[in-house]
């Protein structure tokens, strides 16, 4: 039963699974912000599948990330699943396979726009984990760079006409800016150095998160995206007076994530969209839960 629990417990910590709640948003705020702008479309059923398309190449990504870091893992971190042997390797591998396959195909069915970026976010998500993650500028902007995706891969359900892509550029922007920031920062987590001011860098995308939106006279989002500004400013301080970034401070920048996926929802006219803003907001406690027991990074 123990080695049960423990098959179990390697998998939710090799696929992250707090984060896990921070993915569907990127795509939902997309697609929203898609078809509010081609008034003519909205999203349908496709939603669902471009979703579980973005959760998979996300869990490929994951599983990648501890597949190419097995080494360093063995000598540094023997606790993580894969060197710990809670999760084989060959196992591993194949849903690492299975989860690329899945997700390409799950975009296929959605349209050949949505495939397309879905295959620019797999390309992207290899080469952050097989290229970029070892220097930390460009592995910030490479992640950053595959959140900007994820929330252009809803974005595509509607085709790519300018008035949409006006819409999902600058959510796109300020999203993969804030995810690009907390990557940054986490190179620090298991070095020791102090945390010093960039540790503020994801409040400032708040900030500019609430002023796009203040533009738009958007009230609910506006509070939402302030909110989620204070929560950052928050996280930042508790570093400041740690002295490091702590891994579990990591995972509550990231989680907080939702935070702006929200607000971006909220800034569109009707309660339909207030309602997804809602719904995105209820997985941040849930993050939160099992953050309490698994790290987001």
């Amino acid at each position: 039963m123990s080695e049960v629990r423990n098959r179990i417990a390697g998998w939710a910590q090799l696929l992250r699974l707090p984060n896990l709640f921070t993915v569907p948003g990127d795509v939902v705020a997309g697609a929203l912000l898609a078809a509010a702008a081609a008034v003519s479309l909205a999203p349908d059923l496709r939603l669902i599948a471009v979703a579980l398309a973005s959760l998979a190449l996300y869990a490929c990504g994951l599983i990648l990330n501890d597949l190419v870091d097995l080494d360093l893992d063995r000598r540094e971190r023997p606790q993580r699943p894969l060197p710990a042997g809670w999760v084989p390797v060959f196992s591993a591998a194949a849903a690492a396979v299975i989860a690329a396959v899945a997700g390409l195909a799950l975009a296929w069915i959605s349209g050949i726009p949505t495939l397309v970026v879905a295959g620019l976010l797999l390309i992207m998500i290899a080469v952050y984990n097989c290229v970029a993650k070892n220097h930390r500028l460009a592995g910030a902007f490479t992640m950053g760079g595959c959140r900007a995706l994820n929330l252009c891969l809803g974005g595509s359900l509607v085709g790519f006409s300018p008035a949409a892509v006006s819409a999902v550029l600058p959510p796109a922007l300020v999203i993969g800016g804030y995810i690009a920031a907390v990557s940054y920062i986490a190179a620090d987590e298991t070095s020791g150095r102090p945390a010093g001011r960039i540790r503020w860098l994801p409040a400032c995308f708040g900030v500019i998160a609430i002023g796009l939106l203040l533009h738009g006279r958007a009230w609910p989002s506006v509070m939402v995206a302030l909110f989620a500004t204070v929560v950052y400013l928050k996280i930042g301080s508790a570093a400041g007076r740690a002295g490091t970034c702590q891994p579990h401070q990591i995972g509550r920048w990231i989680r907080g994530l939702i935070g702006l996926q929200a607000a971006f929802c909220a800034s569109l006219p009707g309660l339909g969209y207030i309602a997804a803003a809602i719904l995105l907001l209820l997985f941040w406690p849930a993050s939160v839960l099992t953050g309490r027991r698994f790290h987001g990074s």
